[in-house]
């Protein structure tokens, strides 16, 4: 049996091989996009922009956790620059509360 005659696949065999040389070439695409996807959903959804190569270096550094952080912490920036801090007010102006009676 020669190099030739193995190449020699029946019809059904190289269709099943066309077919799992896609899924896994889709799937290689897919993981390399990862990144670039995410961060258009996130910029959809919620008007945050983050660049893939900000959040591949977070996964690289600090894994899942460290993309969560970086991610709280623009969505907390981007509220804070939207809105105008809350300051509480002073202890004094709040009103102090009667612990002793019972309000019906």
């Amino acid at each position: 049996m020669n190099l030739v005659e193995l190449l020699r696949l029946s019809p059904a065999l190289q269709n099943a091989l066309i077919i799992v040389g896609a899924l896994i070439l889709i799937l290689a695409v897919s993981f390399m996009l990862r990144a670039k996807v995410f961060c258009q959903y996130l910029r959809q959804m919620t008007g945050i922009d983050l660049s893939p190569h900000e959040v591949k270096a977070m996964f690289r550094r600090k894994g899942r956790d460290g993309v969560r952080e970086l991610l709280l912490d623009r969505t907390i920036r981007a509220d804070l620059a939207e809105n105008e801090p809350l300051v509480p007010p002073d202890i004094a102006e709040v009103p102090q509360l009667d612990r002793g009676t019972i309000h019906r």
